[in-house]
This record gives structure tokens, sequence and C-alpha cells, in this order.
């Protein structure tokens, strides 16, 4: 234990609390959960004796130990083997670690060593001289267990790492040495490891570290051995073994070995606790699984985001195929412990059960854990600043159980984490809520795509996204996969109207009229950017007219009118010329006075990219030629799809574009971008006013709408190829 004042203060508080407690033992939860700080942890937590429980002791040892401390080691060493004779020369820490050792007759805590051969000795690195004290009092063949933190030792040979220590141990006499990683550090070690599985099995120990590019050896354990050549402690075939102590209650806590079986390897979990208890239908069990090189669907999906929809219904159909399989374990059946292993997804690590879950609580845990990874992940599949509430209720869209699940699966979780932690629910109020508290944060949380510096606080279209309602329809036609392709779509039409009206200088309009509104990808953006105006939306489509309305409090219209701000991003990109005069009509009719309406066209650059198979699409081939052949002749081509109205194709040049709009002389063009919105459409922008045109436009210089860059007419050499 470091020394000042801290550390006798710790030491007081761990001594207090060893005196009263009621239960002493290495599993105590009345010591574990009373931990606050993390320098009262290595005393009192489940995990300090993690380092002894990964090696094979048998009961007949006989273990010396250098350097008692408190006792933490002593008592797990005394629940293990028959005789333990632990020292410790400082009076108060012996003191203490008398306390957590009584009613334990082998052991005996001392002043300073006795003579006599041991088995095992356990030192602490601060022992002076430790490698050369620790051998005379080990039997031939005997081992000395070692435990070191390099960045924190006062010896220059451990300082160095593991292969100094090698050369150091070799140096005080001892035949040979194992060197076993130790993560986070030995005082709490939750992954003991092999040099040999970092590397033969690099995913896996990754995974096991938790992070990747750990350093695996910050902290490490030395088995030196006395006169013999490899330490029994630890077997040949044994890989790796990890720990599921931390946040559990004693009759959860589990450990797991990964051992080597022929050219692969296996992992075997326990539980810590013979025969644990079943508390509401939860507990934890035995298994097994034979280590497979590869990636989690969540690993996969953070490089892969477009295979959402595919995985996740693999998943379901995985929970279906195995539930009469695996019963209660079914409840750890989630995404992360689901290996994508080419075609074949692999269940693993189901060491949980639950026997009052069945499929549908189980889809809704996963989404819900899934969620908050790839919200902590920043997944580029979820749009800048979506919360994790928010990509919850869409993955719930994807799997195909709606939206509507999160909060009873938040609860749900609640319950469970609060039996997991104590091992019981009664009495338990204010752990759950507690758990209920960090669990609404986490669904607060927003995907952060770029560092939050790099935000700009007063940009009104970054405000606008960051309360932006990101609820997303299963039918919307203009969700192809992708969360953030949909979501930059909605920003860059959002940001192309707030320029036209801060170019217009127009007031903030007090109605706003989505015109062909669809599933409301931009619907909602207005909304957020214009709160207090009256929303109205105009759709052909009932179901996504009454979605949109529902969804972001628009209301629906067949005759708008007083309108201050439009937007027509649909109806256009898919009208023949009818359809075109009905709109300029329609807006001509509905703008109010200074009104203005935005506008996404088609233009020159949708018929190259379509010219050159670059836009997908499923009309009939000699439809798009035709409309081709239509556009390059006037201007304007329409192919209508046989059955569905939204995937017709439309195409027109500036020129026409605007003399089609404008021909009725009550609308004028306020501004014009080619390929302003996305590579294929061009933005206009109209206004109905007496004032003529307004200037301000958005093109980026004063080209005239139908100049030689843009008007895609015949002869202009726009256009070439077939379709």
């Amino acid at each position: 234990m470091p020394g000042g004042r801290a550390a006798d203060a710790t030491t007081a508080f761990v001594g207090a609390l060893i005196a009263g407690a009621t239960d002493r033992t290495a599993l105590s939860d009345e010591l574990h959960f009373a931990a606050r700080a993390a320098a009262e942890r290595p005393h009192l937590d489940h995990g300090a004796a993690n380092l002894l429980r990964a090696l094979d002791i048998p009961a007949e040892t006989r273990v010396l130990q250098l350097g008692a401390g408190t006792g933490a080691l002593t008592r797990y060493l005394g629940e293990t083997v028959d005789a333990v004779d632990a020292v410790e020369p400082d009076a108060e820490l012996a003191a203490i670690a008398r306390r957590r050792v009584e009613g334990l007759p082998g052991v005996r805590i001392l002043p300073a060593p006795p003579e006599g051969g041991y088995d095992l000795v356990v030192a602490a690195e601060s022992v002076p001289d430790v490698l050369t004290s620790a051998r005379p009092h080990l039997r031939p063949g005997g081992t000395l267990c070692l435990p070191i933190v390099p960045a924190e030792s006062t010896v220059d040979a451990f300082r160095l790492g593991r292969h100094s220590v090698r050369a150091a141990v070799r140096a005080a006499g001892f035949s040979s040495a194992t060197v076993l990683g130790c993560l986070p550090d030995p005082r709490l070690a939750r992954l003991v490891l092999t040099e040999e599985i970092a590397r033969v099995h690099p995913r896996l120990t990754a995974a096991l570290a938790g992070e990747p590019g750990t350093d695996y050896w910050r902290g490490f354990v030395v088995l030196a051995v006395h006169g013999e050549t490899g330490s029994p402690l630890w077997p040949s075939d044994r890989l790796a073994t990890y720990f599921n102590t931390a946040e559990r209650a004693a009759p959860w806590a589990t450990m797991a070995e990964v051992l080597r079986e022929g050219e692969g390897a296996r992992v075997l979990r326990r539980p810590l606790l013979p025969g644990p208890p079943t508390v509401e239908g939860i507990s934890v069990r035995e298994c097994s699984d034979a280590v497979v090189d590869a990636p989690t669907i969540p690993d996969v999906l953070l490089d892969e985001p477009w295979r959402s929809g595919e995985l996740l219904g693999r998943w379901r159909d995985l929970l279906a195929e195995q539930a009469p399989e695996v019963g209660p374990a079914l409840w750890d059946l989630l995404p992360h412990n689901v290996l994508v292993d080419g075609t074949v997804l692999r269940p693993i690590d189901l060491e949980w059960e639950h026997a009052g879950a069945g499929i549908p609580e189980v889809t809704q845990r996963g989404l819900l854990v899934l969620a908050h990874y790839l919200t902590e992940a920043n997944w580029t599949g979820a749009a800048e600043g979506s919360t994790m509430r928010e990509l919850a209720a869409w993955l719930g869209v994807v799997a195909g159980i709606g939206p509507s699940f999160v909060d009873d699966a938040l609860e749900r979780e609640v319950h469970f984490a609060t039996v997991g932690s104590c091992g019981r629910s009664a009495g338990t109020g204010e752990l759950s809520a507690a758990i209920r508290q960090v669990w609404r944060q986490r669904l607060d949380a927003r995907v952060t795509h770029r560092p939050a510096e790099a935000e700009d606080a007063s940009d009104p279209v970054g405000r606008a996204m960051s309360v932006l309602d990101r609820t997303i329809a299963p039918d919307d036609d203009r969700f192809y996969g992708s969360i953030s392709g949909y979501f930059e779509a909605t920003e860059a039409a959002l940001r192309m109207i707030l320029r036209a009206v801060g170019a217009a200088e127009l007031d903030t309009p007090a109605r706003v009229l989505d015109l062909g509104c669809g599933h409301g990808p931009v619907l909602r953006a207005l909304r957020a950017a214009f709160p207090d105006a009256e929303l109205l939306a105009m759709e052909e489509d009932p179901a996504a007219l009454r979605f949109s309305t529902e969804t972001f409090g628009a209301s629906a219209s067949s005759d708008p009118a007083d309108i201050g701000l439009a937007w027509c991003g649909r109806a256009l990109c898919y009208a023949d010329a009818t359809g075109w005069d009905r709109v300029a009509a329609r807006l001509a009719g509905a703008l109010r006075e200074d009104g203005l309406a935005v506008l996404a066209v088609p233009g020159r650059r949708a018929a190259e990219l379509l010219a050159q198979g670059r836009i997908g699409h499923d009309l009939p081939v000699p439809a798009v030629r035709r409309a081709l052949a239509d556009y390059r002749a006037r201007g304007f081509g329409h192919a209508a799809h046989p059955r569905l109205a939204n995937r017709s194709l439309t195409l027109t040049s500036a020129d026409e574009a605007v003399r089609r709009l404008l021909r009725g002389g009550v609308l004028r063009l306020a501004g014009y971008e080619e390929a302003g919105l996305g590579e294929q459409y061009d933005v206009l922008v109209l206004r109905r006013d007496a004032a003529g045109r307004v200037h301000g436009d958005l093109a980026h210089d004063d080209r005239a709408p139908g100049s030689s860059s843009g008007d895609g007419r015949a002869g202009d050499g726009g256009v070439d190829g077939e379709a």
C-alpha cells in the first residue's frame, strides 16, 4: 500500500469495514460493494484474488505469503489450501489481516517468515530483494508467484518489463520463469494470459482485453520455479483465464479458461461458487464454446453498416432456431454474443439464464444493448447527433418489431442488472433507481462522427439536426439501409432551404408547407428548424401522409394557402409534364405575398449520371432511353413506372424547369444552383412577390439558368451514351 496520509486513511477505512463485516470471505458481497475509491478495491473487491484463482493450487499446498497487507489474498489462500503462513511486519496491517482470516484454522499471521520449505511463495513486489529472499523458503520444485506492475516498480529489472524480469529471475537462481500478462493489472486481474494466445488468437485476445491496442504486459505475474522446469500452477494447455467479477454479486461471478484443443482452442466457463442459486428465474451456468476466428455482429456492423437489416434478420432467425436447444440461456443470445463466421452465425458465451424471458424479450434486450454498443462506438450507420434511444427505435424497425419497445426493454434490463448486482430484488429500490438513471443517461447519449469542438453552436442547421426526430417508417421508400445516408440527405436539404431563406431575407415563416412530404425526410427538419410554425403536409400516399402528420406534428392539407415557405423535394422528381403544371399552379396559389418556395429537380447532372448507368432504377430500359432522348431534344424527359408513380423518372434542363414553373406569371425566380442537392438535383428558389428577382442568388456565380454550362439542351454536348 502506498505511503502517506491517503494510504493511512485507506488503511483505517478498510480496517473498519473488515472489523464490522459479518461476511469476510474472499467473495464477500458485503465488502465488495462497500469499496468506493480505487485505492480500496484491491483490499475488498471480489477480483482481488483473481490472480491466484487463475492458478491451479492444490489443497495440500503449503503456502508462504510475503507481504500480507490487509489480508485479501491471505483470505483466499486460507479458503483454498490447508496451511498458510502470511508475513506482515506492519502491526496495523497485520491486525486487519488477522480479522480478515478469522475462522480459518490453517492460517497464521506472522511478523517474519519461519524456517521451512514451502510449495508456493506468494510475494509482494515491494518485499526487499524479493527474488533472493524468497528462494530459500521454497522446496525443490516449489514456485514463487510474484505480481509486478512495471510502471510502479522500484526495482530497475522489473521496470524494464517481462524480458528483463526473466533474466533477473534466472540470475537469482531460479531454473525457469513463466510470465503471464495481467489486465488491467495483477491487483484486480480480469484477464490472465500467455504470450501464445496473443500470437495465435489475436482477435480473441483483443476481445478479452476489452479494447484494441491494449498493452497486454502493462502488468504481469512471474511464476519462477526453484529446481525444475515449468510451473505446475499453470498447465501447458491453458492459454488464458478471464473473470466476470467486477459488477456482479458473488453467486453470479464466473471465470473462463481458454484451453488449447488440437489445432484450435476451446473456452470453458463456470461459476466461481458451486451450485449458483436461481433468483426470479435468473442464474448463471457452465458453458463451453470452440474458439472461432470471426467477428461478432456489432463488429461487422461497425465496418459494414449497410448489413444491419440482413444481420438482424438472421439473428432473429437464430433466436427461433436456438430457443428449444438452449432454453433459458436464450437470454444471453444477444448480437455481441454471436460470431459471423461467413454464412454461419455462431452463438458464444451463453452464461446467463432467465427463465421468464422468451424470444420477444430477448429480441428487445438484444436491440437495446446493441444500440448502446453502437452509440458508444459512434457508429457511422447512425446519423450525426442520433440519440441511443432513436438508434434503438430504428433498429427495432429494421428488425421488424417496431420502435416502441425501448422503455419496456429498459425496465427489464434494470431488473436483471439489479438481481445480477446483489443477488436479490427485494429491498433494492435505491440500486434499481441508480441503474435506471445510468440507462436513461445512455439513452440520451448521441452519436458523434466528428469532435464536439468542431460543432458550430451558431449554425441553425446544426441546432435543428441536434433536436431532429429520427423515427424512420418501416415502409419509407427513401430509406435504403443507411441511417447516416438518410439523414445526410435531410441535412443537405435543410441547409439549402435555410440558405434560400437567408438569401431572400425572409422573415421567420408562420406557415410552412412540404409538398410531397413522403415519410417526412425533410418535413421533420422543417419542424425542427421552425418549431413555432404551423406545419402543413401534402402527399398522395395516404399511409405516408398519416405517418408524417402523426409523427412530426403536421396537418394534412389539400388546399394550402398563406404559405410563407414551401419545400418541394419529391413531387417534381417523378411528375410528368401535366404534374409539373399542377405543382406550379399549386405553389402559385398557396404562397402568400413574399412567400418562398424551394424545389429540387433532376437536372443536367442527373441526365449524365443516368446515361452513364450510375443511377439505379427499375424502369424498362426503352422507357429510360426515350426519356433521355426527349431530354436532349426538348429539355424535358419522363419515364413512367408501370406500377409505382414514385418510381417514375423525370429529367429537366434549367431553362425548361424555369419556363414551366414561371409561365403563370405569378412566381419569380429568386435563386438557382445546379447540382445543389447531392449530385443529381438542381435547386430552384421561387418567390411570389411584385418586386422582381431577389438579388442574393444561391448559385456560386452569376450565370443565369440556361447558360451553356447548365441547360442540358440538345446540342450542348452534355449527355453522351445510352441507358
